[in-house]
């Protein structure tokens, strides 16, 4: 039989954190691939238009609580490096689309 190896309290600590701002993490970056790039702003546009789906917390960037073409722009933008203020919100709701 296997025993069980209790994890450290602060690696225990740590992932929970991590847990838990995850949807910050990525905001921005709804591919999942660790990377912002143009594919995740046409993730972001189709959703805005509703011909795609995203969550709220990687695709509404400005916070505004809908997925716009503003968030698609604003994504591009990081994607090539331009300066952008990011206001994901914290939850996971899945956004069709802005209407």
């Amino acid at each position: 039989m296997r025993s069980r190896t209790k994890l450290p309290i602060w690696l225990s600590a740590a992932f929970v954190i991590a847990s838990a701002s995850a949807g910050w993490a990525n905001c921005g970056d709804p591919s999942h691939d660790g990377q912002v790039t143009a594919d995740d702003a046409l993730i972001v546009l189709r959703a805005s238009i509703g011909i795609g789906h995203c969550i709220r917390s990687e695709c509404d960037i400005d916070g505004s609580g809908k997925v716009t073409a503003s968030d698609a722009l604003a994504v591009l933008k990081l994607a090539v490096g331009e300066d952008v203020t990011i206001n994901c919100p914290s939850s996971t709701t899945t956004v069709p689309s802005s209407t």
